[in-house]
């Protein structure tokens, strides 16, 4: 707020809007303080600095509360240039705010959108996965094919107790090489579903693990961009609350009596001066 009040932007704004010109100029008995005045110059910067002796701002460090004061010609003037001082200050801290809830919101949203971006990355990656490998989770697949491991398993191992219990009561049964083919077709079998998990590159292996990072970035993006549209609520509810703002303790008040210039004050020292000056030129009279 000080510098705005101290700076050519207000000034400019009191011309353009609040007739600052006219206000300077109303000089009535007091040519000196007018604008432009007999030997000063009419430019922006004599204007600026004689802008600055008729107005000024203080700061209360302890209470955070600010004066401004405007002297005028006019108690009317005064208070007009100090009522549109204040609320050009508060046109400034509600661009301020705005430009602020405008920049955060926007950066909310872009990190919501690269976010979004990403996770519809990692779904696509994940859907051209599913159609290239033609299977909708590999980890499930790798479950049937242990359970079909564990059902030969259970095979080969009733197989093997009928080829012992044959092999003792009958050792000359034909069907003892029936069973001895039919374990070794299991364990060949085993053999097969096993190098689906493991034995070779299009082992259910390297899918899983692919499956899993795929499944792991999917995640995680999705729980991102959750949060980053979350943040994008927060932050339009923050900025629905004003952070900085002023408040006026005291209006700008019409002045009662005019303190400048001094009026008794002049009328004494020209009285002074003359009389000084008028014992002197008698001195220099009498002088031989």
């Amino acid at each position: 707020m000080e510098a705005y009040v101290k700076s050519r932007d207000a000034m400019n704004d009191l011309v353009a809007n609040h007739a600052l010109d006219d206000v300077f100029a109303r000089s009535g008995l007091d040519p000196f303080w007018s604008f432009p005045g007999f030997w000063g110059s009419g430019g922006t910067e004599a204007k600026f600095r004689h802008y600055k002796r008729f107005v000024s701002i203080s700061n209360d460090t302890t209470t955070g509360v600010t004066s401004i004061s405007v002297e005028a010609f006019r108690p009317e003037d005064a208070q007009r240039i100090a009522e549109a001082l204040l609320a050009g200050s508060e046109r400034l801290i509600n661009r301020l705010n705005d430009r602020a809830a405008a920049d955060a919101l926007a950066e909310a949203q872009a990190q919501a959108a690269e976010l979004k971006e990403r996770m519809e990355a990692a779904q696509n990656a994940l859907m051209g996965f599913r159609t290239r490998e033609e299977m909708v989770d590999p980890a499930r697949m790798s479950i049937s094919v242990l359970q079909i491991i564990t059902l030969l398993t259970i095979q080969i191992a009733e197989t093997q107790a009928s080829l012992e219990e044959l092999q003792k009561t009958s050792p000359q049964s034909p069907q003892i090489a029936v069973l001895r083919r039919r374990i070794e077709a299991l364990e060949n079998q085993i053999d097969v579903e096993r190098r689906k998990l493991g034995g070779d590159d299009n082992a259910l292996a390297g899918a899983i693990a692919e499956y899993e990072s795929l499944m792991l970035e999917r995640e995680f993006a999705q729980r991102a961009y959750s949060a980053a549209l979350a943040s994008v609520e927060t932050t339009k509810i923050e900025n629905r609350k004003q952070r900085v703002y002023i408040e006026r303790i005291v209006s700008p008040q019409l002045s009662d009596s005019a303190p400048y210039p001094y009026r008794l004050l002049w009328i004494a020292v020209v009285f002074l001066a003359g009389l000084a000056a008028f014992r002197l030129t008698s001195f220099a009279r009498q002088a031989p």
